[in-house]
């Protein structure tokens, strides 16, 4: 049984070389997906939820660089599945793009080699944080976001620990005084979040809102996304085990509203960063 099980993960050592390859050859990424079977792999497996709307979700243009995949970097699939994480990790919606999960995954890997890394994709794009709380349904996607969430979560603690929580949103609230409440509502998440997960002391980091949305033009300001801002960095004195993080000098991808491919890589990084000083 062992060497039948150092077989198979050796071949899928060898399929994940060639796509990456391939992949590494053109900016064009490929829909191969590689399963993973858990028992198969003797790691330990440190899951990490991503939540928010498009930015987390991945609305950036992949390019080669990012099409490099990791055997010790999973994906909980759209059937619940573990496959090799590659972009994009994203099934929300039919957008082929890239947030900030994988590059996360794979510099928190590189800070210690000796744990699988599994990636929970749970974002859905265009949702208003009224839509992140139990039994909320969006309209667009029909999916219930935060119970999906859950559901996908607890199944996923079959197979490793819930480690962290990466949260990026705000932007369809920060608009026409959609921010109201917003930290209100934002803790409400985290306790019920914790709540449900059976982790009181959940690791939870937040992402601000860039600058190109705060400041949309050289003469305005946007004061709904300054408020989600301000309501965000509030909650550190108010929750424990907390973190924000942001991303200095970030650019959209021309639409004010998305991070470009080298923006959200540094976004990635500044979550791993944030994760790994607390751990």
């Amino acid at each position: 049984m062992a060497s039948y099980k150092f077989i198979r993960v050796s071949l899928i050592v060898i399929l994940c070389f060639l796509l990456n390859v391939t992949q590494a050859q053109s900016s064009v990424f490929t829909e191969e997906r590689i399963l993973i079977r858990p028992s198969e792999f003797d790691k330990e497996v440190n899951l990490y939820l991503l939540l928010g709307q498009s930015n987390m979700a991945g609305n950036s243009p992949i390019e080669a660089i990012d099409t490099v995949s990791n055997i010790n970097i999973w994906r909980l699939n759209k059937n619940s599945k573990w496959d090799i994480a590659k972009e994009p990790l994203r099934f929300d919606k039919e957008i082929k793009g890239m947030g900030p999960g994988l590059t996360f995954a794979k510099k928190v890997y590189q800070s210690d080699t000796t744990k699988i890394i599994g990636l929970i994709p749970g974002a859905v794009g265009g949702t208003s944080i009224d839509l992140w709380k139990p039994g909320a349904y969006d309209s667009i996607t029909r999916l219930f976001p935060y119970d999906e969430a859950i559901k996908r979560t607890r199944l996923a603690k079959e197979n490793g620990v819930l480690k962290a929580v990466l949260w990026n949103q705000g932007e369809s609230d920060s608009y026409s005084g959609k921010s109201l409440n917003y930290k209100a509502k934002l803790k409400s998440l985290i306790i019920q979040l914790r709540k449900d997960l059976k982790n009181p002391d959940l690791l939870f980091i937040a992402g601000l809102l860039p600058d190109y949305q705060l400041y949309p033009t050289k003469d305005s300001i946007n004061k709904d996304a300054l408020e989600i801002n301000k309501a965000i960095l509030d909650l550190k004195n108010e929750l424990s085990n907390f973190k924000v993080i942001a991303v200095k000098g970030a650019t959209d991808k021309g639409d004010q509203i998305h991070y470009d491919s080298k923006s959200v890589r540094e976004l990635g990084k500044a979550y791993a960063e944030k994760y790994i000083k607390n751990n």
